[in-house]
């Protein structure tokens, strides 16, 4: 399935942006979904509802650390590479949306049960759908530039 699909998928069976946009970047390179979802999952709502960094940006960092990332202390390279392709993504998400913050951008606070409604029958579609495709979409084009796509099935 398309990563973009996927992750619009798993959003619309009830995952939250950050397990979707995760799942849908790291299933191809062979990552067992559950775990990859049980790692994502407090980062949901601006990390655990508290309106932070929108949950797709971190869904996407964390597949950029898991497929770009180092596994050991020297390799500089590996650090520098997964840090410049998140800065990236970071920029270019806050100049196209304004902001990096789920508060911010959906208008809401997870710990208000009112705003549970308000995300089902608006911010959901308008604004959270958008912004995992287009992280997804550019956090694969960071992966793209990097070589790594491809490697991993993401072509």
């Amino acid at each position: 399935m398309d990563p973009h699909e996927h992750a619009i998928a798993a959003f619309d069976q009830g995952f939250n942006c950050a397990e979707s946009v995760l799942t849908a970047l790291c299933t191809a390179a062979g990552r067992d979904v559950g775990e990859l979802r049980r790692l994502a999952t407090p980062f949901g709502s601006g990390i655990s509802r508290r309106g932070t960094v929108c949950g797709c940006l971190s869904g996407a960092a964390m597949a950029i650390g898991l497929l770009a990332g180092r596994s050991t202390p020297e390799d500089a390279e590996g650090k520098e590479r997964a840090y410049g392709m998140v800065e990236r993504l970071l920029g270019l998400f806050e100049r196209t949306y304004g902001s990096t913050e789920c508060r911010t951008l959906t208008g809401l606070d997870f710990h208000d049960p009112a705003a549970v409604g308000r995300f089902r029958e608006d911010i959901r579609g308008r604004v959270c759908v958008p912004a995992i495709r287009f992280t997804v979409e550019n956090a694969l084009s960071e992966l793209r530039a990097a070589g790594i796509a491809m490697r991993i099935g993401l072509e």
